[in-house]
């Protein structure tokens, strides 16, 4: 309901309760994911983060605004690499329109 609203900061909201939840509810989150979470609620240009996938380790989907990407990655990386002492990879995507029939 959110993203159809165009609600974007209760739709971000909305992912860090899920992320929260898969931490405190059913503990499958991990360190590296809840670091790289806490880092976006408190990025002023991060809409909202979560992990996904089955949990334990893997990845983290963070919603960015485009004009600070480069940014957020770069702190990202640092704040990362100090406290695990190594590197994340990092992904960029851009949303697109999603599955649709072609007429």
């Amino acid at each position: 309901h959110a993203l159809n609203a165009n609600d974007l900061q209760s739709f971000g909201a909305l992912m860090l309760a899920s992320h929260e939840s898969l931490r405190d509810d059913f503990e499958v989150s991990c360190a590296e994911l809840d670091l790289v979470v806490r880092f976006s609620k408190d990025h002023p240009s991060c809409i909202g983060a979560r992990m996904a996938g089955a949990g334990f380790g893997g990845c983290c989907i963070a919603l960015v605004q485009r004009s600070d990407l480069d940014g957020f990655c770069q702190l990202l990386v640092d704040e990362f690499r100090i406290t695990f002492g190594h590197l994340p990879e990092i992904h960029s995507v851009e949303l697109t329109d999603g599955v649709h029939e072609l007429t």
